[in-house]
This record gives C-alpha cells, structure tokens and sequence, in this order.
C-alpha cells in the first residue's frame, strides 16, 4: 500500500518490469489500483467510502460511469504489468494507491522496480513517451523533456491546464531546447488560460516546461500526454499509459503534405482501450483517396492486427471500443488535404464486468 500526504495525488514511477509474461497476465504480474475517493464520475460527484468498502447500487451505474474526458485524465481500471517494460508514468487521483504483486512459484523473473513520490514539479522526463501531470503547484519550478533519439521531435498534447494569474509576467512558458535565455526559442508563454492550449511540437530532441509562480498567482494544475517520433514534427509515436491524448501533426494547422503518420497506443492489462475524437475535420469528402484515417486493433500478445475503421472528410467518428487494450490509428494525408486535422482522446475501460457497481473493496487493515 502507498500512501502520501492526505491533500496530494500520487505519482508512481514504473522504472522496470521483468515478470514472466502469461496471458492477460494471469499467472504473474504487477497490479496498480488508486483506491483512494478523488476520482469524479459522470454524475460530477465522488465515491465515498464507508468502512474498507466503495458501494453503488446497480441502479446508479449509468450515473457513475466515467465518460472519455474523466476516463482519459484518472485510472479508473485497475493497471497490470507482466512481460518487459520500462518508463511507465502512473498518476493516482489521491494519496492512496494499492500495489500487488503476484508470482507463480514454478516461473521466476527479475521483478519489478517502482519509485514513488507526491505529484509534483520534481523531475526531468528522458523516455520516448510519457505523461506530465501537476496537481496544484505552487512553486516555480523547471522541467526538461529529452527523447533518447537525438533525431526525434517531441509533441506535447494538453489535456489539462488549470491556472489563476493577476500579475504581469507568463505563468508557463515552453521552449524548444534546454536554453531559456534565449528568446527565439520560445514556443509557448501563457499568462492564464480560457481554453485548454494548443499542442506544442518541439523542431529539436528536447524541450524546457517553465513555471512561474508570482506572489498573485494561484497554483498550477496541468496535465500532458507526450511522445517522440523521427516521421517529422508531430507525425505519430508510441503511447501507453491508462489515458490521454493525441492530435494530428502541427493541429490545430492544416497540412497539406504527403504524409502517412501511425500512434500505437496501448493501455495496460485489466483494461480495454476506449477511443473518442473531440474534434475531427479532414476536409472534403472528395479526398477520401488520398486523406483519411484508420483504426487498427492490435493483439498485444502477437501484435497481429485488424483494420477496423476507415473515416474519411464529413464523418463524425463514432466513440470506438477496442477488443484488447491496444490500437493503431493510421493518418494519411496528401497535398490535397483541406482539414485541420483531430483531437483523440483515450482510456482504460475496465472490464470487470462488476464495474461500476463496485468499486473496489478497499484492501486496508
């Protein structure tokens, strides 16, 4: 069991994973669950505990199931790991977080290796992929993200931004590179924030988040998917995480290149992925050709995959459940592309066919 301070979120770093993989991670595995009551559901309220346990009655269960937004922010599923990974970002909703481990005494493997900390302004970021997420910061500070490819470029897709200003100076600046000092490098400066920003696309392997906390400043809340690619700025990557988001290349711009960009997207065992664009404008239905996008869903035990979607200019993309919990989404576009592109946004839909109408029994002595 982890447990931090009573006010903060929690975050988990998943360093490594060695565990003898089974299907569905059945026989060995790591298992993550935020069972603590700072989760919101579709209703706009919380769960309350009473005693070690977290009721719904079944009548309520429309009420309480989180839609994609709330589903792409907080983890909902339960988060299992077997196989080999490396560099996972888990954010718990509250300070309360269960951790199991469970082994076969036939099967032996390395183990696991997780670091936790309260959610904060705390570290550089140095995988191909991740989450940033800030609960209530209120302390300037500085972040760096770092591909491991010195030929990659780095996208920065926010999901959340939350920030009261009353002074002068930007609250969050992003520049391109390590070096703040120089101000072409600039690529982002916000001094309060209406809507939810803007994606960032990096033009080198690294990028500087800079926070600027001033005596009329109110804390700082802000949550962010990123990933790195080598097929140009913005064009596809690898994400895995129990939720987020993803745009297409340079949104909210129109591209007009001969482009064909893919995210792999996975989330972890225990969970199905759920998928849902908030935006969605590939121009004319005339370039169907030559501009549309597709969904694959993937095996993640074989990789074996199945095209399941194709939409093109003038759909309206229905919200998409995938069979496992992982997709590819496949974005092709030409010199003849006359959209702004898309806003995707995913989750991990559990499939615990008792969810919601129990939340978790609350393991605690």
């Amino acid at each position: 069991m982890v447990l931090v301070p009573r006010s903060s979120s929690t975050y988990i770093r998943i360093e490594n994973v060695d565990i003898v993989q089974s299907p569905g991670c059945v026989n060995n595995s790591l298992q993550i669950k935020d069972i603590g009551t700072g989760i919101p559901f579709a209703s706009g309220r919380r769960a309350i505990s009473f005693g070690k346990k977290v009721y719904i009655g079944s009548d309520k269960r429309k009420e309480y199931e989180p839609n994609l937004i709330m589903g792409s922010k907080y983890p909902y599923a339960t988060s299992i790991f077997c196989g080999v990974r490396q560099g996972v970002d888990y954010y718990a909703s509250s300070g309360l977080v269960m951790i199991k481990f469970l082994s076969s005494s036939k099967e032996t493997s390395k183990g696991f290796k997780i670091t936790y900390s309260t959610a904060g302004c705390s570290r550089n970021f140095t995988d191909e992929q991740g989450r940033i997420k800030l609960s209530e910061q209120n302390k300037s500070c500085k972040m760096h993200v770092v591909s491991p490819n010195p030929n990659s470029t780095i996208a920065l897709y926010f999901s959340e931004l939350r920030t009261f200003n009353f002074d002068q100076q930007d609250v969050l600046k992003i520049y391109d590179g390590m070096d703040t000092s120089q101000e072409s490098k600039l690529l982002v400066q916000i001094k309060r924030n209406l809507l939810v920003p803007a994606p960032v696309f990096s033009h080198s392997s690294s990028l500087t988040i800079s926070i600027t906390i001033g005596s009329r400043t109110g804390p700082v809340s802000l949550d962010l998917t990123y990933t790195t690619t080598t097929e140009g700025r913005g064009c596809g990557g690898n994400i895995f995480n129990y939720g987020g988001v993803f745009t297409s290349p340079l949104y909210p711009r129109n591209v007009r290149n001969f482009t064909t960009c893919r995210w792999d997207v996975a989330v972890p065992y225990g969970g199905a992925i759920e998928l849902e664009f908030t935006t969605f404008d590939l121009g004319p239905k005339y370039t169907c050709q030559t501009d549309y996008l597709q969904i694959y869903d993937v095996d993640p035990a074989t990789s074996t995959e199945v095209l399941r979607r194709t939409y093109c200019g003038g759909d309206i993309p229905a919200k998409y459940r995938g069979e496992k919990g992982r997709i590819a989404v496949r974005y092709v576009t030409s010199i003849h592309n006359g959209g702004t592109g898309f806003v995707a946004r995913f989750m991990s839909r559990s499939t615990d066919p008792s969810w919601p109408a129990l939340i978790g029994e609350h393991l605690i002595s």
